[in-house]
């Protein structure tokens, strides 16, 4: 504000110095020009009101704030033109009080609604002041119109925040920019056995188990950076000491100058449901043992070959970096990535020699056939990625659709190297296998054609060592 009655201030001088210089007959010309420039120039909207609040003066600031143009404006419109009628009367009281000098004086700085020639309403800050030995007015126009949204939006949503908290069954915790509680609502007291006076104040991660802090401040990160958190789930501990397994998100409130306010937390207790989808993963994972030796059992030469197989994937997507979730299901796919081949008859599947080339065609079906199988089954449903994309190549000469680079899911192409790292170093009816340093330079040599580069670089950057201790580990 104070720079903006700065400006005032200069505007003033230099009109007063302009309209002085009009009395005059030397330099007016010069003159004339140079303040003409100043004001032309200025970076606010700028407006000169004549006594009957004509507008005498406009700059092109003005021009592109109204959608009019100063042949328009100047002379022809009054500054009143520009307001809704709610709020005529209170500018025409500011002029009137401003230029007759009527106790109380009017603000100098005030806030007003602004429409523009398309009929937009704008929210403007006026600074006007006198301008000396006239009874004309500059006004100085601060379009303040997302400010102001971003204020109302604001207000709205603590508004709603509040109602929310209020009315709330699931738990609820609002956090200072520094993550201490300074509110938690009544369902997050039933839940945990806390009153809100025990914990109010305190931080955050006084809930969590033992061990767990670093993981709270990676999170408190990721807030402070501006994100979301969405569906993280995370154990904290009732004031008995029982583990509640709460799903929660986050959203976080800035200040105007980018700094963390506050931190709303929203969760929900799934630990009944946590133990329920723990047991039924339980069961999934032993059917899922039993169609994989099934499988091993009906290929002759591959015992273990899917866990084994699964295992390297693993290992390649967790040097990767991908968060846990999609490494489980990048893990049933590798798990699961032949089972089309039951679909595959024995006569072909088994055929101790050359394949021909409709046997091959049929062979090539197996991904699609696979993934019809596992299509109605919900728990296996990221995990048909790899099922279905997993003979696909970088050079997009794979099948069964010829994907390439990008267009190839990643998980798909994290397990082709580790299906053929395991298929070079294991023995097959059809070949001898070869050492792990002879099948690390086939991957290198493949890579961008058969395999991603990316994935390529990563599974170099691992020692032999950890593949030949998993082939141990899983021998035939």
């Amino acid at each position: 504000m104070v720079s903006h009655l700065s400006l005032i201030g200069v505007l003033v001088l230099v009109l007063t110095l302009f309209f002085l210089a009009l009395k005059r007959e030397k330099k007016i010309k010069e003159l004339f020009a140079y303040y003409k420039a100043l004001f032309e120039n200025q970076a606010q909207a700028v407006v000169i009101e004549e006594e009957d609040m004509t507008i005498s003066l406009v700059n092109r600031k003005f021009e592109e704030l109204s959608g009019y143009s100063k042949e328009e404006i100047e002379g022809k419109m009054k500054s009143l033109d520009f307001h809704p009628p709610g709020e005529r009367e209170k500018i025409l009281t500011y002029h009137t009080k401003r230029l007759r000098k009527i106790p109380p004086s009017p603000p100098q700085v005030y806030e007003v609604e602004f429409i523009n020639k398309k009929g937009e309403v704008r929210y403007l800050q006026v600074y006007a002041s006198i301008i000396p030995e006239t009874k004309k007015v500059v006004a100085v126009l601060n379009d303040i119109t997302e400010a102001k949204k971003a204020q109302e939006e604001l207000k709205r949503a603590r508004d709603y925040l509040n109602k929310f908290i209020m009315y709330a069954n699931s738990p609820i915790m609002v956090t200072d920019g520094e993550g201490r509680i300074i509110l938690v609502n009544k369902a997050f007291e039933d839940i945990f056995g806390w009153k809100s006076d025990k914990v109010i104040g305190k931080n955050g991660w006084m809930f969590l188990p033992y061990g767990r802090k670093k993981e709270f401040e990676r999170l408190w990160e990721r807030i402070s950076r501006g994100e979301n958190l969405e569906f993280v789930e995370t154990p904290l501990l009732t004031k008995k000491g029982e583990a509640k397994i709460i799903l929660w998100n986050s959203a976080s409130l800035f200040d105007d100058k980018g700094r963390l306010e506050a931190v709303v937390f929203q969760g929900q207790d799934i630990t009944e449901r946590k133990r329920a989808r723990e047991e039924l993963e339980r069961a999934y994972r032993l059917n899922l043992r039993a169609l994989t030796t099934a499988l091993e059992a009906r290929e002759h030469g591959t015992a273990h070959h899917c866990e084994r197989v699964a295992r390297y994937t693993q290992i390649l997507a967790e040097r990767m970096g991908l968060d846990d979730g999609y490494i489980k299901d990048i893990v049933y796919g590798a798990l699961l990535h032949d089972i089309g081949k039951i679909g595959i008859k024995d006569s072909i599947l088994l055929k101790p020699g050359k394949l021909t080339p409709e046997e091959e065609e049929e062979i090539k079906r197996h991904p699609i056939i696979g993934a019809k199988i596992l299509e109605g089954i919900d728990y296996f449903k990221k995990a048909i990625e790899v099922v279905l994309y997993h003979h696909e190549r970088w050079d997009g000469k794979g099948y069964p659709f010829g994907l390439s680079d990008g267009k190839i899911p990643l998980s798909a192409r994290i397990f082709a190297v580790a299906d053929a790292l395991d298929a070079m170093t294991t023995n097959r009816p059809y070949r001898r296998k070869i050492s792990f340093e002879e099948a690390k330079d086939e991957i290198k040599r493949c890579s961008g054609t058969q395999f991603d580069p990316k994935v390529v670089e990563v599974f170099l950057s691992i020692p032999l060592k950890v593949w030949q201790d998993v082939q141990k580990r899983l021998a035939n």
